[in-house]
């Protein structure tokens, strides 16, 4: 029991690396700090990420994805097709 909640402490700590990417990446590294510490002192992600509920997995998921969506948007990808002659 008490290895599920350590995990799942350490999940919602990490939760807080993809919401300052994603903050940063919408609107400068002052929101991305901003989105960090609201996460960060959230009562409500406080007790998830205490509990052994599999919520707090879905969390890191879904900031991780937004994160990495919003990197790739924002990034130029140049792709060159070359005739097959």
């Amino acid at each position: 029991m008490e290895r599920g909640r350590v995990a799942h402490t350490l999940l919602g700590a990490l939760t807080v690396l993809p919401a300052w990417l994603a903050g940063r990446a919408l609107a400068g590294p002052t929101a991305g700090l901003i989105a960090a510490t609201l996460l960060t002192f959230s009562p409500h992600h406080i007790r998830l990420s205490a509990s052994e509920s599999t919520h707090v997995v879905m969390v890191l998921a879904a900031f991780a994805a937004f994160a990495a969506a919003l990197h790739a948007a924002r990034t130029p990808r140049f792709v060159t097709v070359k005739n097959g002659t």
